[in-house]
Order: structure tokens, then C-alpha cells, then sequence
């Protein structure tokens, strides 16, 4: 492209005036501190109450996946753990965008498990174009057994969480959120019932809301702690699943340029386009 090429380009875009300050929304969801408190449910009957954990093959595996768009361009990544008790991560990134989660665990001990996803986005693609990220970090696997409880056992499994949103002053609305969730199900306590489960979980979401003359940005934070619980009131071992994961997203929007911007900037484009075919008739 020539000097004159590139002059029309940059007054093209300079039609838009200068950039609008970009509008911004983060969230982020830690799981982390899991413990397994074991009651013994008969004193009397010489079990010692017992929990071992699966792995292997038919087990599954821990997942880290994330996902970052700015309105034009699109990343997404998955990253899986060698077993439902591995380490994972993964990371996703466009201009503006970002997004990352992470597995964490060390030497397969589900007492140092940590599940951690966050990201931020800021719009910024001009013409009311949206830009979202997603990041999600999850073990065990939740289709696949994950325990052996032993017999007359009941296992409390506790965790603590923190979670943290927020959104800017912006041009449209804009939400962020962050959720954590941990379930344990198996056959029920007595061998016969067809089923038992519990399950907890902690979400917070902010958006931007309308004051009167623009929409206004909010935060919000929490932090505690969870607790789920499964029993085998049988005299054998009882399987069952266990599933954990921690979620963050958001949305944010870019400023609408006024219509005389946009009208520069169709005629730079236009300009462009004459000059270019002009160009190409001219003889070699």
C-alpha cells in the first residue's frame, strides 16, 4: 500500500474520534481445601471406617477448559488431567479477552485439590459488538465412579470456596458471574434404595444497571465453605461418584460510535476501494 493508501486507512479509522474508554467485566471461582471426615456408622461390627479413592482406567479424567471472544475473533481450549485426580489447565486469549482454569493437585491427593477458573473481558470492537469469556476447571470426572466407601461408613466431604465479579461503567449492560458446585450420589445408604445424593453449591452475578443516564458498574464478593455427605449402612464396600468444579463468565460491550463516525468511515473505505481498482487498470 502506498503513502496515499495508507493516509486514507488511518483517516478512515480516525473517523471514529478517539477510542472510548473500554468497558470491563471480571470473575473468578476458587474451589480449593477439600477434606473427608469418616464416621463410623457401627462401632461394633470390627470395620474400621475406610475411603479409597479410584483410578485407572474407566475412571475418567479431570478437565480444564476455557474460552475467550471479542466479536471478531474466537479461542477456545480444553486441557485434561492423566486421571479423575490429575493436574489440568488450559488458557484462552483474543485482544481484550482472557480467560484461564486450573486443576490442581498434588501426587493424586484429593486433599490438596484446588479448582480455580477466571477471566476478564473488555469491549471493544466499535459498532455495539459483544466480547465473553468462559473458563471452567472440574475433577473428578462426573460420569465415572470416584470412590470406595468401606463398609458402616459415612464421609463428609467439605471444601472452602471464594468468589469475586465485577463490572464497569459502560455503554450497554454487562453481567459477570461465579459458581462453584460439589455433589456426591451412589446407591442408596442400605444397598436397596434406589439412590441417594447431596449436593451444594455458591453462585454470585452483578450486571451493569441503569442510573438515569448511563448503565453503572457493581461488584460483589463471597467466601465460606460447602459440605456434602454420603453413607454405606452395608457390611461391604459401595462405590459412588463424587464431582466438583468451579465456573466463571462475562459479557461487556464496546461503545456505539455516533452515525456521522460511521458515515466517515464508510467514505474512507469507499475511497479505498476506487483508488485500489484505479491501481490495478494502470499498465505495468
Amino acid at each position: 500500500m502506498n503513502k496515499q493508501l495508507a493516509a486514507l486507512a488511518v483517516a478512515a479509522l480516525a473517523a471514529f474520534g478517539p477510542a472510548p474508554a473500554a468497558a470491563t467485566s471480571t470473575s473468578s471461582a476458587t474451589l480449593s481445601g477439600f477434606t473427608f471426615t469418616l464416621v463410623d456408622l457401627d462401632t461394633t461390627d470390627g470395620y474400621a471406617p475406610s475411603i479409597s479413592f479410584l483410578s485407572g482406567l474407566g475412571t475418567g479424567t479431570s478437565q480444564a477448559y476455557s474460552y475467550a471472544s471479542n466479536g471478531v475473533g474466537v479461542s477456545a481450549n480444553t486441557g485434561y488431567g492423566g486421571g479423575p485426580w490429575s493436574p489440568a489447565a488450559s488458557s484462552a486469549s483474543v485482544y481484550g479477552t482472557s480467560a484461564a482454569a486450573t486443576v490442581g493437585i498434588s501426587g493424586g491427593d484429593p486433599t490438596t485439590l484446588s479448582l480455580v477458573a477466571g477471566g476478564s473481558t473488555a469491549g471493544f470492537v466499535p459498532g455495539g459488538w459483544y466480547s465473553s469469556f468462559m473458563a471452567s476447571a472440574q475433577a473428578p470426572d462426573p460420569i465415572y465412579l470416584s470412590f470406595s466407601l468401606g463398609a458402616n461408613t459415612a464421609v463428609t466431604i467439605g471444601a472452602s470456596y471464594a468468589l469475586s465479579t465485577m463490572t464497569t461503567s459502560s455503554p450497554t449492560n454487562e453481567y459477570a458471574t461465579a459458581r462453584v458446585y460439589l455433589a456426591v450420589s451412589g446407591p442408596g445408604a442400605d444397598g436397596v434404595t434406589e439412590w441417594q445424593s447431596d449436593i451444594a453449591g455458591q453462585e454470585i452475578s452483578v450486571a451493569s444497571y441503569w442510573n438515569g443516564t448511563h448503565y453503572a458498574g457493581d461488584s460483589a464478593s463471597l467466601a465460606g465453605a460447602m459440605a456434602v455427605t454420603f453413607s454405606n449402612a452395608t457390611t461391604g464396600a459401595m462405590e459412588g461418584y463424587m464431582h466438583a468444579y468451579s465456573l466463571a463468565n462475562g459479557e461487556s460491550m464496546a461503545a456505539v460510535p455516533e452515525p456521522g463516525g460511521w458515515a466517515m468511515l464508510l467514505a474512507g473505505i469507499g475511497m479505498l476501494g476506487v483508488i485500489a481498482r484505479r491501481r490495478s487498470r494502470l499498465p505495468s
